[in-house]
């Protein structure tokens, strides 16, 4: 286990960040404030498809781990970002313990035609974070019903597919597990409405609406 410099605050993984995406406007063009480490740069964001997103491999946040993508390949393929950030990540395991990480947080702006977001967290050099925000909506329209119908232990494929591509999808590897938060809105005009979805390795284990309307 990599060896942690403090006791953290209790994090649910998943829904942290995606809330804090949410906070900060998920789907729109916002920025976070620049710390003193942070750098902007002028350049045009890379083009990146969701495919593509889906190949970005992370390692684990807990465990030294080979597999995630490192700063210096991210900066070679997808070239300088808007910003990025030195920051400490907090996490509590199943069993209660918390930890907090120094971590390195790098966001690319406009990477593709409808602005989307691209955010990559690192701990020693390596992905273990990543988000993708704005991306266009390819579902049919969320109603209660159908967001009733998701169940506990149903598949993301299963999930992807009854629903459609989500607006933000957010995802971490730490602890041996993998998970994804995806955001769906019912409306793409109103963002005020939404859905999201929690998997853990493959599964959803959790599910969560705001606003979303009754049926009529």
């Amino acid at each position: 286990m990599r060896k942690y410099i403090g006791i953290g605050l209790m994090m649910i993984l998943g829904a942290l960040l995606l809330t804090r995406c949410l906070s900060n406007g998920i789907g729109s063009d916002s920025k976070p404030a620049p710390a003193t480490s942070s750098r902007a740069s002028s350049k045009a964001g890379p083009n990146i498809s969701l495919r593509e997103f889906d190949d970005i491999e992370l390692g684990d946040l807990l465990y030294e781990d080979t597999r995630g993508l490192t700063k210096t390949q991210a900066l070679a393929q997808f070239g300088q970002p808007r910003t990025s950030k030195k920051d400490t990540t907090e996490w509590q395991t199943g069993t209660g313990k918390n930890y907090q990480f120094n971590t390195e947080t790098l966001t690319w702006g406009g990477v593709n035609e409808n602005n989307a977001t691209l955010t990559l967290s690192f701990i020693d050099g390596q992905a273990w974070s990543k988000s993708l925000a704005g991306m266009t909506q390819e579902q049919a329209t969320i109603s209660p019903s159908s967001f009733n119908n998701l169940v506990v232990g149903q598949t993301y494929s299963g999930v992807i597919h009854q629903l459609g591509q989500p607006a933000g999808l957010n995802e971490q590897r730490g602890n041996h597990e993998y998970k994804i938060a995806g955001l769906w809105y019912p409306k793409a005009s109103d963002t005020s409405k939404y859905v999201y979805v929690l998997f853990t390795d493959g599964q959803l284990v959790s599910k969560a609406p705001t606003k979303l309307e009754t049926d009529e």
